[in-house]
């Protein structure tokens, strides 16, 4: 015969357990929930002025590294003295369990990219956090107003992209070495679904916005306000019910925000795009813009100097991802597509775009290069102004 109080008083610990979980997580982030969530912040302003001078416009690509042929999602930030700092995952396939995150710096002086090197990979991912992590991707890489390199990375413990959350690791010496990682709480049910794809925005008090999404039940995105110590002070969901993925956010004013996003499965062809007018608390739904996107991620800028207006790297495409383009917007707020990169001479993809600041009015572009290499584009005002 079944032990039928055992069995109950089982059932009971586990459903205990389970709810001082939850509880006990969302206890810790109650703080950021809470209401009223946060007084208006002021962006810290990103432009710089732009020098005139010759155009540049100059490609290359990150060195490869044989034990990881799929190479996806780069990320790139500057460093002191004018080098750079690139990320990405590579492995034998995306999602698989040899999957790690390298790095590779661009030498200013020698104006080349040194040699990529294993960033974290899930075994040592799993050493650091002090849980199983079955895969990871998708990292991205920021440098604070005070110096600091972040690094925040995709892991997922249970089931898939879904079942991710976001780790984060930094770095006090231009990436020499590095802080264990620790997950952020973005989340109280469980800490599941929260993913990371494009740069931060720094805000006054030293801290950042980060963008990031939801995958788990629903689709949408969320700002994640962090101190400058990387400690989470609060979250805002950007929208609801949309099926907006990838947010990537650029500073219209002080308190203005405008995010673009890949569009997930269920919405039309287009690129969405929403703002906020109060530093992230609130925004206004999320609708597509005229520029089409076939389900792909897009990256954003503030462009340099007193010209004002943005610079968006995205897929012209509404079903394929074997283009890049360039787009700036004209005084009236209409985009103009200024640019299209040369495809991968087979066809395959040209994606997945990150768009950062150079030292004086230049601009750093990287992206994924048919899945097999990283392509790097460093170019400047003067050339985005002779294009017709």
């Amino acid at each position: 015969m079944t032990d039928r109080p055992n069995a109950a008083r089982r059932r009971f610990i586990v459903i205990g357990i389970g709810v001082a979980t939850v509880i006990g997580l969302w206890r810790e982030l109650q703080p950021a929930l809470s209401e009223p969530r946060v007084a208006p912040i002021a962006l810290r302003s990103e432009q710089q002025p732009a020098p005139a001078g010759e155009p540049t416009f100059i490609v290359s690509f990150l060195q490869a590294v044989p034990e990881a042929p799929s190479v996806h999602a780069s990320t790139i930030t500057r460093l002191t003295g004018g080098d750079l700092l690139a990320a990405w995952f590579g492995g034998s396939r995306e999602g698989a369990q040899d999957v790690a995150i390298y790095l590779a710096r661009w030498d200013h002086s020698q104006q080349s990219w040194g040699p990529a090197k294993r960033w974290i990979d899930r075994g040592a991912a799993t050493r650091e956090l002090g849980r199983e992590v079955k895969k990871l991707g998708n990292p991205v890489l920021h440098q604070d107003p005070a110096g600091r390199i972040w690094l925040y990375f995709t892991t997922v413990s249970v089931g898939g992209w879904s079942g991710s959350s976001i780790s984060v690791k930094h770095s006090d010496d231009d990436g020499g070495t590095w802080s264990a990682a620790r997950r952020l709480i973005t989340t109280p049910f469980l800490n599941l679904g929260t993913l990371v794809r494009n740069s931060p925005i720094d805000i006054a008090d030293g801290g950042v916005l980060l963008p990031c999404y939801h995958e788990f039940l629903r689709k949408y995105g969320l700002i994640v306000r962090l101190d400058r110590d990387g400690r989470l002070v609060t979250c805002y969901a950007m929208n609801s019910g949309t099926d907006a993925l990838q947010p990537a956010i650029a500073a219209e004013s002080d308190q203005g925000l405008v995010a673009f996003y890949r569009r997930g499965g269920r919405t039309a062809p287009r690129i969405l795009s929403n703002r906020s007018s109060d530093g992230g608390a609130t925004w206004t739904p999320a609708e597509p813009i005229v520029l089409p996107n076939p389900s792909s991620s897009v990256a954003v800028l503030r462009r340099h100097g007193d010209r004002g207006g943005f610079l968006l790297a995205f897929n012209p495409d509404e079903q394929r991802r074997d283009r890049l383009a360039l787009a700036v917007t004209e005084p009236g707020g209409d985009w103009r597509v200024v640019h299209t990169f040369d495809p991968v001479p087979d066809g395959t993809e040209s994606s997945y775009p990150t768009l950062i600041r150079g030292t004086g009015d230049e601009y750093h572009l990287t992206y994924t290069w048919g899945r097999t290499e990283i392509a790097h584009v460093r170019f400047d005002e003067a050339w985005l102004e002779r294009l017709p």
